[in-house]
């Protein structure tokens, strides 16, 4: 199971689930259409063109109250809006059949999410199998789409240009929390604690591959005067724990919390209810 299946409720019912979902301080259950997850496999029909894919889908997703003409307006201005009015009467294509290209494939899949226009945007490694080229004009399409809408993604080797397009980075390592603040940022937090990046290299590829500890035995053997990852990760998690953007996630944490109990007390079901456990760790 993977975070992202626990944030859009996509799970096993077997599956055991504890805890809360808060939007913006509130517990709410996620309306249709409030978030959409664009998933890391590819469930297109080869056989359709761009244009039917997410026509066909803004008919089935898009209120029955809109007009024909409503749906297919919305439909065209998505695809224009990821960059495929030129792809539009284009098969998709797949195994054995022609079709549109790797980078230009990942885009009407993020179409189709985001026609109803969802206020909370997921994506599992849009850029997976693409070359940097393609990946950039995937990730600068989604990129676009930010005005009024919260993206978050999971991103496989970006390059600096791709990276650069982020303003938020949260960087894991068995999941602990290594950084978790401006994507901008991260590059001196590293620096500061020992770990500056070399000139000319990807500043993403230098944080994996610093905190990545599947090698740390062939880094022992091959990089005399090395830390090994597992004592790097853990100095950059104290490090983290002990730093203005950390204190600065637990004040937000706090005030959110603190919203919530106003709107338990309002609605008259303080001491029951939502509970929110604020923990400093």
């Amino acid at each position: 199971m993977t975070r992202w299946e626990l944030l859009i409720r996509e799970t096993e019912f077997s599956t055991r689930q504890t805890g809360d979902i808060l939007i913006n301080g509130h517990k709410q259950k996620l309306s249709y259409g409030t978030s959409a997850y664009v998933t890391q496999d590819e469930t297109l029909i080869a056989t359709l063109t761009v244009k039917e894919a997410v026509y066909y889908s803004a008919q089935l997703q898009l209120a029955d109250s809109m007009t024909k003409s409503e749906k297919i307006q919305i439909a065209e201005q998505t695809i224009k809006d990821m960059g495929l009015q030129n792809a539009m009467n284009t098969r998709i294509g797949g195994f054995g059949n022609k079709g549109i290209s790797g980078g230009e494939k990942r885009r009407p899949t993020i179409c189709i999410e985001i026609l109803t226009r969802p206020k909370l945007l997921f994506l599992d490694e849009p850029t997976s199998g693409l070359d940097s080229a393609a990946s950039y004009y995937v990730m600068s399409g989604i990129s676009r789409q930010r005005q009024g809408r919260t993206i978050i993604a999971s991103i496989h080797q970006p390059s600096a240009d791709v990276f650069n397009l982020f303003h938020s980075l949260y960087i894991l390592s068995s999941g602990r929390t290594v950084y978790f603040g401006p994507a901008s940022a991260a590059i001196e937090f590293f620096g500061t604690n020992g770990f500056p990046c070399p000139l000319h290299q990807n500043q993403s590829d230098h944080f994996l591959k610093t905190i990545n500890k599947d090698f740390d035995e062939d880094i022992e053997h091959g990089s005399p005067g090395r830390k090994p990852a597992e004592e790097a990760v853990d100095f950059l998690i104290n490090s983290y724990k002990s730093s203005k953007e950390y204190h600065k996630v637990q004040n937000q944490v706090a005030e959110i919390c603190q919203q919530v109990r106003k709107n338990c007390q309002k609605k008259g079901k303080e001491g029951r209810g939502v509970v929110c456990r604020h923990r400093r760790s």
